[in-house]
């Protein structure tokens, strides 16, 4: 789904990385929708804010675009036909599972060994070898299908499950057996929360641990206290993020919701729906099922963490 936020040039970035994060499951963080929902900066207590699988070859429609312009017309002064070689086959390698994408030049840089690359009316950057793709800031390794950015991302802002997350401040739901396990901070007006939630309700032997995030509107923390003051905070959170039925009580019990506010700023959580997983390693934005089903696989081995029920007041 495109994203109408994203500029031409972020999409780009993007459809590369996304060819080789449907390739190899390396960075879970490439896979997620690009948006969620951003804190917005005026809300009283938010926090801070902020494809297609390749071929193996080149795609007959990506050859027949190559050859439109034969070998030698798209280098500028200074770029050995060796260098155009090789960086036309990385390129194309990262472009297969999108025809409508053509090199159109390649130049050189103030900078010994790279290139600059025009896709259109966007620019991207290489290295002699077209090993090396840097693209909105987006360091893509083509030979080995990796992003190297987001794995470094990822690094970065892995957390330790067990300790950093007060999972008695979540509101729990265990679907079968619940092996599986995932935690998660939602807004009630998020629609990226909602669609995943969708996608949630399909996945079975899974423990959910909700944390409510009221950061985009005043109402998102009306709404989060009601879900809290509900008989039972889990069906009442879940009817209310599927069927849009708000909890009919007061909302003035006791809660954590502030409590989760400060957990999410201190773990720089700047958007709805962000998920973490017992490896530690953090998706933000909606899913698909697939792609979290393949997450969830590759859990297998972690220590699951315990975790008592939710507590009201």
């Amino acid at each position: 789904m495109t994203n109408p936020h994203f500029s031409p040039r972020r999409s780009l970035a993007r459809l590369l990385a996304a060819s080789l994060m449907a390739a190899s499951m390396v960075s879970p963080l490439a896979a997620a929708e690009p948006a969620g929902e951003l804190a917005a900066a005026t809300t009283p207590g938010a926090a801070p804010s902020q494809g297609a699988a390749p071929s193996e070859g080149l795609t007959d429609a990506v050859k027949k675009a190559s050859a439109e312009k034969p070998a030698g017309k798209i280098a500028g002064p200074g770029v050995s036909a060796a260098v155009e070689a090789a960086i036309l086959k990385g390129m194309q390698q990262l472009m297969a599972a999108n025809a409508g994408m053509k090199v159109e030049e390649i130049r050189t840089t103030p900078i010994d060994g790279l290139y600059e690359v025009r896709v259109g009316s966007n620019v991207v950057y290489a290295d002699a070898g077209g090993r090396y793709v840097l693209a909105d800031a987006q360091l893509l390794d083509v030979e080995n299908r990796r992003n190297l950015t987001n794995e470094r991302q990822m690094e970065l802002s892995r957390i330790d499950f067990t300790k950093d997350l007060p999972l008695d401040k979540a509101i729990k739901q265990v679907h079968g057996k619940g092996e599986r396990v995932l935690a998660i901070f939602e807004d009630p007006n998020c629609s990226y929360c909602r669609r995943m939630r969708q996608t949630l309700a399909g996945i079975d032997n899974l423990t959910i641990y909700t944390f409510t995030y009221p950061i985009l509107a005043p109402s998102s923390l009306t709404k989060s206290q009601k879900a809290w003051c509900a008989k039972d905070p889990a069906t009442a959170w879940n009817d209310m993020m599927t069927a849009g039925t708000e909890p009919d009580n007061a909302g003035d019990c006791k809660t954590p919701i502030q409590d989760v506010v400060a957990l999410g700023r201190k773990l720089n959580v700047t958007g709805t729906p962000t998920l973490f997983f017992p490896d530690g390693n953090r998706v933000p934005g909606a899913i698909s099922p697939e792609q979290l089903k393949q997450i969830l696989d590759a859990q297998n081995g972690q220590a699951q963490p315990g975790g008592a029920a939710p507590k009201k007041g």
